[in-house]
């Protein structure tokens, strides 16, 4: 175990085990609280977490579903710029269609 959390694989094994899937579908909210003990989030387990719900449910509604919450000032400090970082990623990263997509679909 580390402080860091990295690898894309580690990130996808962690929302098969919360179920990411099935609660993007539902009308519910999560909180993500992250610990004093966590120094930052790579990018790639960021992807492998929270890519597809951000695909899926557009930057608002993903804030407004997903409630990042930190331990302390240090720790939000230290993470929420990783966490900043991996949203807009993956919001750059959609192609055209996505954005398309998303717009017919939040109707």
């Amino acid at each position: 175990d580390t402080n860091y959390l990295s690898g894309k694989l580690k990130g996808k094994e962690a929302r098969k085990d919360l179920e990411l899937d099935k609660f993007d579908k539902n009308n519910g909210h999560m909180i993500i609280f992250i610990s004093e003990e966590i120094i930052g989030i790579g990018f790639s387990f960021f992807l492998g977490l929270f890519s597809p719900s951000i695909k899926k449910l557009g930057e608002k509604k993903f804030r407004k579903k997903f409630i990042f919450n930190y331990e302390n000032i240090q720790t939000e400090k230290l993470v929420k710029l990783d966490v900043e970082y991996g949203i807009n990623r993956v919001l750059e990263a959609r192609t055209f269609i996505d954005v398309l997509f998303g717009v017919i679909c939040s109707g």
